[in-house]
């Protein structure tokens, strides 16, 4: 069950019609955390999968979902607004915390089978993250450039490689 956003959601500049939201705004409002987030990994299609399919799958996944259109217009609209309305900044972030709970989940599932010592699998996680988003977020929230699905591709694939190789010399987590 998610939680309502409050009322103001029409000062963002996000809302619709008084009692509406559009598309933003509803994006906005989704920005909550689930009730039980343990059972969030349930519809990803990866989560089954071994890491050398699921990695860069979840990879995809990831950049799809925060290079969207609708995902760059909220974070603009957190970013701009978190100060007036911190409770959206929060739920925001709160969003982005499940996220990595639930790939850092995956990677301790997986951990004993591939000889990983992951200490901290959320923090091994945020690593993976970072990788995949490099430079790629910052272009296409700034309007840079908007990157091709090939690229995006690429860069997960070379993302999960590079976190298998770190979790397999335990550098990492």
């Amino acid at each position: 069950m998610l939680r309502q956003l409050p009322q103001p959601a029409a000062g963002f500049g996000i809302g619709g019609r008084r009692g509406q939201l559009d598309p933003l705004g509803r994006a906005a409002q989704s920005c909550s955390t689930p009730e039980d987030p343990h059972n969030e990994h349930e519809d990803l299609p990866w989560f089954a999968e071994p890491p050398q399919v699921a990695l860069p799958l979840a990879g995809v996944d990831y950049l799809r979902r925060v290079l969207s259109p609708t995902e760059l217009a909220l974070y603009r609209v957190v970013t701009r607004d978190a100060l007036r309305f911190p409770e959206l900044g929060h739920r925001y972030r709160q969003a982005m915390e499940l996220r990595a709970h639930v790939l850092g989940r995956y990677l301790d599932r997986w951990a004993p089978s591939q000889g990983w010592r992951i200490a901290d699998p959320r923090s091994a996680a945020a690593t993976f993250v970072a990788m995949l988003g490099r430079d790629l977020f910052e272009d296409a929230l700034h309007g840079v450039r908007e990157p091709a699905e090939q690229e995006i591709s690429d860069r997960a694939h070379a993302a999960a490689n590079q976190l298998m190789t770190l979790l397999r010399h335990g550098a990492i987590g």
